[in-house]
């Protein structure tokens, strides 16, 4: 421990009240020679007695307590019955001793491992790919604009109107009555991802187109008149 300037004890052992001052004091040192000599603390009840200036049976005392609550594992080696050929300590990562929690004992313990999950799925991200760049590429084509099929804030729009059960299709009837109207006018700067495909997206496919040709009979009635 000669190298070790500091101890860091956790929050739940200071807040034991089944451990007294010296319990968690004995802990923090075993936790931090665990850090510095390879997750094991091979330190003799003496060392740590000599570095708390107390006696070697309160040192034992408080690592039976540590051990009983299950804040440490201790393996010991005997070489017969009356000699300890090695005694080490392993710090339990999981300290919440209100769980039912048993541990495997000597040479087989392993210390818990926290588990990590990924819930990342590949194939829900790239969903709606080829549909966004299809209705980006033709608004661009249409407003005469340049968007990236690929930006965050543009899927997410068109994602949530897709979601919703519109189509591609209705994707195409919108920039083509908003460039019908705006195209030309102080509006174009509007025919743009965020605005066409936002919470207005409904009302603007149901909105009248207001560039139509005459239709065939208009034109034969016309004709019909002179």
């Amino acid at each position: 421990m000669s190298g070790c300037k500091y101890i860091t004890i956790s929050y739940n052992i200071l807040s034991d009240k089944r451990l007294n001052s010296t319990d968690k004091l004995v802990y923090g040192i075993i936790e931090s020679a665990c850090r510095m000599y390879d997750s094991c603390c091979t330190m003799s009840n003496d060392t740590i007695a000599k570095i708390l200036n107390t006696t070697t049976r309160t040192i034992q005392s408080s690592i039976s307590k540590l051990v009983k609550y299950k804040f440490i594992y201790r393996k010991i080696e005997n070489a017969n019955e009356s000699y300890i050929k090695l005694r080490s300590m392993t710090v339990i990562q999981d300290t919440d001793t209100t769980k039912n929690t048993s541990y495997p004992h000597e040479e087989n313990f392993t210390p818990p491992m926290k588990k990590t999950s990924h819930k990342y799925n590949n194939k829900n991200n790239n969903k709606y790919i080829v549909e966004i760049k299809e209705i980006i590429d033709y608004l661009n084509l249409k407003a005469r604009k340049n968007f990236r099929s690929s930006t965050a804030a543009t899927q997410s729009l068109i994602k949530a109107r897709l979601n919703e059960g519109f189509t591609v299709e209705d994707f195409k009837k919108v920039i083509d009555i908003k460039c019908s109207e705006w195209l030309g006018s102080d509006y174009a700067q509007y025919l743009r991802p965020q605005t066409l495909f936002g919470t207005k997206f409904e009302s603007y496919l149901n909105s009248i187109d207001t560039v139509k040709p005459k239709k065939d009979f208009d034109i034969l009635s016309t004709y019909e008149t002179l």
